[in-house]
């Protein structure tokens, strides 16, 4: 059986697939993403946990009633069709 990590690897990069496994692949409690040139910037407690570049991004999926987005970030999203 694949690993989550091995999973992910088939589909990107293996510096983004190591980022996206750092973060769970998901963003958290306490954690804010906003948007940082072309890349996605996610910080926990005012420290980056990881970036991603948006161009390889088909979505953003946030879990819990903590989590905040930038509004630069919904807009970047928002015109590449990143849902």
């Amino acid at each position: 059986m694949k690993t989550e990590l091995e999973i992910v690897k088939e589909g990107y990069r293996a510096d983004v697939a190591e980022t996206l496994a750092a973060i769970g692949g998901k963003l958290t409690g306490g954690m804010l993403a906003e948007q940082d040139g072309e890349s996605v910037d996610v910080r926990l407690d005012g420290k980056s946990i990881g970036r991603v570049p948006l161009i390889n991004l088909e979505g953003i999926v946030t879990l819990g009633w903590d989590i905040a987005c930038s509004p630069s970030l919904l807009g970047a999203c928002a015109q590449r069709g990143i849902v």
